[in-house]
């Protein structure tokens, strides 16, 4: 079941893209993209002809603290996609940060922006598309190629093939109502 509902997701996300293309986080960040869902894809791991695999979800709720930005130049400390990335490639050492090592990694992945207002619901899908995508106690769906960086650090993160770390052994379809958590998503994409 759960293979039917990452399909579902990344039909959804194949039609966000075709709305908004792709977007760097070398460029700026559009000024629109201040709260919502946002998804970090491979570009080195390909999983249809259009798609790449989903390494990264996460979620920004206002223009003061946008989780983008922290992303795309932040310290470490404020940005767990950052220290996880320069964790596995080696670029913290001790107190020293190769931030522009990190920043060049980072900077190349595309990323898809879903607007989202409702906070509620923000949280709910962002823990809900982490369950689907994640591998991490399941049976293994688009694995990332053997040259992934993520398997450096061994882990969550190299058991759930994805960069973050939290809700990633959550899937749970007797619990969690996974179609309605597409629905939803679905709809925010409608009011585009």
């Amino acid at each position: 079941m759960r293979h039917i509902y990452l399909n579902q997701l990344y039909t959804i996300l194949s039609d966000l893209k075709e709305r908004q293309g792709d977007h760097y986080l070398s460029n700026a960040i559009p000024l629109q993209f201040n709260c919502g869902l946002y998804f970090f894809f491979n570009p080195q791991n390909p999983i249809s002809q259009h798609q790449f695999k989903i390494i990264y979800i996460g979620i920004t709720k206002d223009n003061i603290n946008n989780r983008l930005e922290k992303h795309q130049k932040a310290h470490i400390s404020a940005s767990s996609l950052r220290k996880h990335v320069g964790k596995a490639s080696n670029f913290l050492y001790n107190e020293n940060v190769n931030a522009a090592g990190i920043s060049a990694y980072i900077h190349q992945l595309p990323y898809l922006f879903l607007p989202i207002n409702n906070i509620d619901n923000l949280e709910a899908l962002e823990k809900r598309c982490i369950e689907i995508v994640s591998n991490r106690n399941q049976s293994v769906i688009h694995p990332p190629m053997n040259n992934w960086l993520g398997y450096q650090l061994g882990g969550a993160i190299t058991e759930a093939h994805m960069w973050n770390n939290h809700h990633t052994q959550g899937y749970d379809p007797d619990v969690n109502n996974y179609t309605h958590a597409l629905d939803l998503l679905q709809m925010y994409l409608n009011q585009m």
